[in-house]
Order: C-alpha cells, then sequence, then structure tokens
C-alpha cells in the first residue's frame, strides 16, 4: 500500500523521506501513519529533530511538521 522511510544522519538530526502511497489507498491515513511510525523511530533513537524536504507542506503540517523550528527556516541553494 505505501512505505516511507527515516535516514538518521546523528544524533541530532534525521529525515522523513521516500514516502509514497499507491493512488487507491490515498486519503485514507496511510501516509500519515507511516510518518508518525519514522518519527517514533527517530525518538526512540534519541534524534532531537526530523526534517523533510516536500512540496506537500499542508500534509506534513497536518502531521506535526512546521516551516520553521525555534525562529530558524531551512536555507537552500540551488546547483544549476
Amino acid at each position: 500500500m505505501g512505505c516511507c522511510a527515516i535516514e538518521i544522519y546523528n544524533s541530532k538530526l534525521a529525515e522523513v523521506r521516500s514516502l509514497v502511497v499507491l493512488p487507491e489507498y490515498q486519503g485514507r491515513g496511510i501516509g500519515g501513519e507511516l510518518v508518525k511510525g519514522c518519527v517514533r523511530e527517530a525518538r526512540r533513537k534519541g534524534v532531537l529533530e526530523v526534517i523533510t524536504i516536500t512540496d506537500k507542506d499542508v500534509f506534513f503540517e497536518k502531521n506535526g511538521f512546521n516551516k520553521f523550528l525555534n525562529g530558524q527556516w531551512a536555507m537552500f541553494v540551488k546547483l544549476k
């Protein structure tokens, strides 16, 4: 039905990535449960912050993510 991964970079930072739910199963809360499972795993391992890079900000906000943390925004640079 779907999958999601948590990549743990170090004790401070992990990333939720590769989230996908088959179209016929979307809208049933599966994606949210997958994300919550990844966040639980990061918490279990003592990670302090979890990020995601996405254009589905409304989905991730519904699942507890914020566009900024402690007044800080993410910064990006485009290479090519």
